[in-house]
């Protein structure tokens, strides 16, 4: 809307409005990827890279230790979910 109503203006100053349109077009949307360059640059410069490694080793961990509990279970012990239940009649089933 805004576009519109600048190149309406502009037509009344004798320029071309097909070609103002395109112009402001084009330069309205350069303008709106670099804004979106320089915010994801400031968002990334943001991150704290030892947390995001502190997390994936811990979920790391986490996986390893799953993996290892139901490495040893069978289908008559109890689910290590802490149902109670069988193993294979609670999380077993899936």
């Amino acid at each position: 809307d805004i576009l519109r109503k600048g190149i309406g203006l502009r037509s009344i100053g004798h320029a071309d409005p097909v070609i103002e349109y395109r112009k402001e077009g084009s330069d309205m949307f350069e303008n709106m990827v670099e804004t979106i360059q320089n915010n994801v640059a400031v968002f990334l410069c943001k991150i704290d890279m030892e947390e995001v490694v502190e997390r994936k080793n811990a979920f790391e961990e986490k996986r390893v230790r799953q993996v290892q509990q139901r490495a040893g279970l069978t289908s008559n012990s109890p689910c290590p979910c802490g149902s109670g239940k069988k193993y294979k009649d609670c999380c077993g089933k899936r």
